[in-house]
């Protein structure tokens, strides 16, 4: 293999692969396939990375010196495990004992079993989100309160959180942008309570405020960094007039 550490979503190449029918009769429908196991013994219960097919193979026919590309599927958990393969093909073989193989290092000194690790990663999300009110007037302020919480399976480094007003129930970076937040490094599992509060300037009417925070580094997933929306209602303030009455109430000021 070209590399024997990587995340959930990375490719890596197996070389120098080596298949042989040392049988007198051609064989068809040949397929290889790759899997990752937590243990010496491969078998197709194990996590399949990667297969390639050949439709018919030669009898006394050989395919060497030739290179796969496999992936690490997500939902993987993190970890060491074992590198191998397991041939099936259609027609029925004399032996079939040596058609499961484990990778093993290639060098005199140190004969014995290719792992490949899986490394964690981080993933954050929102996991709770709530305003200090509802309904306020025009220009008043309102407190949102956010949890990021990194649900993966490594830590993560620190990164912004960002509050938005929306015109529907769908908060993304399009949205507009209201204040921002820091939020320190999270463990594996951490989560962090965010506060902040913004003065509503907009036209009064019905809206939506949200928030999503940035991506770090080796992020898993990156599709979950906004929030649900949380509605608001933005109404008509108070207004005085320049004749001394002000709005609601008919009554002239006294001298």
């Amino acid at each position: 293999a070209s590399t024997y550490s990587g995340y959930r979503g990375d490719s890596f190449d197996i070389r120098h692969i080596q298949v042989e029918n040392r049988g007198n009769l051609p064989a068809t429908n040949v397929t290889l396939s790759f899997y990752l196991s937590t243990n010496t013994t491969i078998s197709s219960a194990d996590t399949l990375i990667g297969s390639g097919n050949w439709a018919s193979f030669s009898a006394q026919g050989r395919w060497s010196d030739g290179t796969w590309t496999v992936s690490v599927p997500s939902g993987l958990p993190a970890g060491t495990y074992y590198i191998g393969w397991i041939l099936t093909l259609d027609e029925s073989e004399r032996s079939t004992g040596n058609n499961t193989a484990i990778m093993m290092r290639s060098a005199t000194w140190d004969f014995s079993e290719r792992t490949f690790t899986v490394l964690g990663q981080p993933d954050l999300h929102i996991s709770s989100l709530s305003t200090s009110t509802g309904s306020l007037q025009q220009g008043e302020s309102v407190t949102i309160n956010a949890t990021v919480h990194n649900q993966g399976d490594a830590g993560s480094s620190s990164t912004t959180l960002h509050y938005y007003l929306s015109t529907n129930a769908i908060i993304s970076p399009a949205d507009t942008h209201l204040t921002s937040d820091y939020v320190s490094a999270l463990s594996a599992s951490g989560s962090s309570f965010e506060s902040a509060s913004a003065r509503l300037t907009v036209a009064p009417g019905n809206y939506y405020l949200g928030v999503c925070v940035d991506s770090v580094s080796n992020e898993e997933f990156t599709n979950n960094q906004c929030s649900s929306a949380v509605p608001v209602q933005v109404t008509v303030g108070s207004l005085i007039f320049a004749d001394g009455f002000e709005s609601g109430n008919m009554s002239a000021w006294g001298p």
